[in-house]
């Protein structure tokens, strides 16, 4: 799992939106089993090797604050798979979870 900063560092796209965020995934893919990439307020993209890449858009929440998401994002996603979820269904509880998370000030 990657940023969209950190995707641009590896695959040489420029993340700025899902689509791009695609293109990226799909770039990384050809190196690892899975790809995902968080693009922020535009959602997520992620691809498994061999496969054509698929995106969910961010969930529309009242944001408090971002601080921590990707760590909830990444905590869900590895739970998810460790649970035995497929890499769509373990991305879009992942989302799910990011967007609660950042829609709470106390968390």
């Amino acid at each position: 799992m990657v940023n969209a900063v950190e995707a641009r560092d590896l695959s040489g796209i420029t993340v700025n939106d899902l689509q791009q965020a695609c293109m990226a995934a799909e770039a990384l893919s050809a190196s690892f089993k899975a790809v995902v990439v968080t693009a922020g307020e535009h959602g997520v993209a992620f691809c498994e090797a061999g496969s054509s890449s698929q995106s969910l858009p961010a969930l529309k929440v009242e944001l408090v604050s971002t601080h921590g998401a990707g760590d909830c994002f990444m905590g869900m996603l590895c739970a998810s798979l460790l649970q035995g979820q497929t890499l769509p269904q373990a991305v879009a509880r992942a989302n799910k979870a990011a967007a609660e998370h950042v829609s709470h000030p106390t968390r």
